[in-house]
């Protein structure tokens, strides 16, 4: 029966009602008849052209989105996917994290990973002052377990330090963490779901990666350009993926060293509220500077 740009539904077919809408979509897009980002009729719209149930365009249109050829908006209808299907990137799931295990042991390649100092520049003797110091007024209660928060003092010292970079917060919002691999850790417990999308960089830092594919996410990976992510791309894998949240450095970005443009801090801020995602900022360089 014709209906929706000639897509015909033979109904005593042993093929699938839903299966046989799907593979119609699919060939429109592919002969290029549905462009990319173009909306497919609304569900009731198809089925009544069609003359088959509701439940059935529902199926079809979610078959379709699962596999990355079409991505729905809340309250506005379901679209053509911005990327063509052959190129949307695959995630990487915690079976295949070879594939950022391989870049770490590329023969000849230098490993930009690490960001701590040689030994050689490490201040010794400025921390073992400090370090005799606490220990003469603080005795053994300097081995103490402290608040889980962390030690009060130091969390009120931060407060304070990071008002002088507008950021306004209290101690109830400070946790002091043995490292940025832990914190990195935690939020994941705290975040990822099994099966969620997290985006990285692409390179981004191992030990992130690590982290989130233990705790049974998937990584999509977006293309850094000299000032940022690639935007553009950026905003169309949230279309296919609605990642859980973004994992970024946007200073001096480990391991290209590539920090974030003002504009593309705002757009990355504006897609996150557009699509409902978290940003989870590895800032461990913010005060790196030549300037200060």
């Amino acid at each position: 029966m014709d209906g929706f740009f000639g897509i015909q539904i033979e109904k005593g077919s042993k093929i699938p009602l839903y299966q046989q809408l799907a593979d119609a979509i699919c060939l429109l897009i592919e002969n290029g008849t549905l462009p990319p980002n173009s909306k497919l009729p609304p569900i009731r719209t198809m089925a009544a052209k069609l003359q088959v149930n509701n439940v059935t365009v529902v199926t079809a249109y979610k078959y379709l989105e699962n596999k990355k050829v079409v991505y729905s908006q809340v309250g506005s209808g379901t679209y053509v996917s911005p990327i063509p299907v052959n190129q949307i990137p695959e995630p990487v799931v915690a079976e295949n994290v070879k594939v950022f295990e391989e870049r770490l042991v590329m023969e000849n390649a230098i490993n930009f990973v690490s960001t701590s100092l040689p030994h050689s520049l490490f201040p010794v003797k400025e921390f073992k002052e400090a370090f005799n110091r606490v220990l003469e007024r603080e005795q053994g209660g300097a081995f103490q377990y402290q608040q889980s928060m962390g030690y009060m003092p130091l969390r009120q010292i931060l407060c304070e330090y990071l008002k002088s970079y507008q950021i306004h917060t209290n101690m109830e919002q400070v946790q002091i963490l043995s490292g940025a691999q832990q914190g990195i850790d935690i939020i994941s417990k705290a975040l990822i779901r099994y099966g969620d999308v997290v985006f990285v960089e692409k390179p981004t830092f191992y030990g992130a990666a690590g982290a989130f594919l233990s705790h049974g996410g998937k990584i999509v990976e977006v293309d850094m350009q000299e000032d940022g992510m690639d935007m553009d791309l950026l905003e169309n894998l949230m279309k296919v993926y609605h990642p859980r949240f973004l994992y970024i450095m946007a200073h001096f970005q480990t391991p290209t060293g590539i920090s974030y443009s003002l504009e593309k801090k705002r757009k990355l801020l504006d897609l996150a509220e557009q699509y409902d995602a978290y940003v989870v900022e590895d800032d461990n360089l913010y005060d790196f500077n030549y300037s200060k």
